[in-house]
């Protein structure tokens, strides 16, 4: 899972732009999408690209599921 850094600032609806900002040009497609307790989404990929995500500022935490 990865987990959005400001979603706790982030209104549900704007939950899936932010979501698909991260993801631009990363070649990974959400599989779930998470809009309120933990705002963030689920995707499968490689452990280098879970490494690249884990630097973005919009990113809290990627976690292995």
């Amino acid at each position: 899972m990865v987990s959005l850094k400001d979603g706790d600032d982030l209104l549900p609806s704007q939950v899936p732009d932010q979501v698909n900002q991260v993801l631009a040009n990363q070649g990974v497609e959400p599989l779930l999408v998470y809009t309120h307790v933990n705002k963030g989404f689920v995707a499968e990929m490689t452990e280098q690209r879970a490494r690249l995500l884990e630097r973005m500022p919009q990113v809290r935490a990627v976690e292995r599921d």
